[in-house]
């Protein structure tokens, strides 16, 4: 049931916010393409109206507000909603609030900009871009940074951190890429970190970081080749209304 789903959803992100720890020893936050993913978020943001989906506590919705965009972040967690208001409270064009990214509480064509990090494996895939869909203004953009579903190691990985996870989250798959580009005129695709993943057990160690970036390079080659990229743990999606 959808009412079941967000329930379990939200109780586990309330406990989750209480709770420091970076997974797979700190590699989504050292890669390249969720740098990537960030850099093109903040890009020519001044003025626009931002949402940001799934925003937990702030993630970079404060980044894009010093730099002048209109934002809201929205997070079913009412633990993240508290404390991102924290942080935010002498910042007067930046809000968060409590919301269903499958339901939205705006207008049709609200939105310049919609973006997020590991927000919509959460989600209804049909339902979210339905959504998305609907408060985006016309040539208003989208952009979401996403694990997908197909590497081995990851998939391990998420099988033995079972409390990392939430019941019915699911990486990305190829029918949920495809949804994608039926929906919206213009999507792009980027697959990164197949061969970085190598990297995990040295980011900490010296020279961790710069045997990260050498991997990312390979990586840069290797999914040039199709069925290859699959593979990759993560996919940089850019969608145009």
């Amino acid at each position: 049931m959808p009412h079941e789903r967000l329930a379990a959803e939200r109780d586990f992100f309330d406990a989750q916010y209480r709770i420091e720890q970076p997974p797979l020893n700190g590699f989504y936050a050292a890669s390249a393409v969720r740098r990537e993913y960030e850099q093109k978020v903040l890009a020519n943001c001044a003025g626009l109206r931002v949402l940001e989906y799934g925003c937990g506590t702030g993630s970079n919705a404060f980044a894009l507000a010093a730099r002048g965009a209109e934002v809201i972040g929205v997070d079913i967690s009412n633990t993240a909603i508290e404390l991102a208001r924290e942080q935010a409270a002498a910042s007067g064009n930046l809000q968060f609030q409590l919301g269903d990214a499958e339901a939205l509480d705006f207008p049709a064509g609200t939105f310049d900009l919609v973006c997020g990090t590991s927000i919509l494996h959460h989600l209804d895939i049909e339902r979210a871009l339905t959504e998305l869909k609907r408060v985006l203004k016309p040539g208003g953009r989208a952009i979401f940074y996403e694990p997908l579903a197909y590497n081995p190691l990851i998939n391990l990985y998420r099988r033995m951190t079972p409390h990392l996870h939430t019941r019915d989250e699911h990486p990305l798959n190829k029918r949920d890429l495809d949804a994608m580009s039926e929906r919206f005129g213009r999507v792009t695709f980027r697959f990164a970190d197949l061969l970085a993943l190598a990297a995990i057990p040295l980011l900490q160690l010296p020279g961790g970081r710069v045997f990260l970036r050498g991997l990312e390079r390979a990586d840069q080659i290797v999914m040039r080749v199709p069925g290859l990229r699959w593979w990759g743990a993560v996919v940089l999606i850019e969608i145009c209304a």
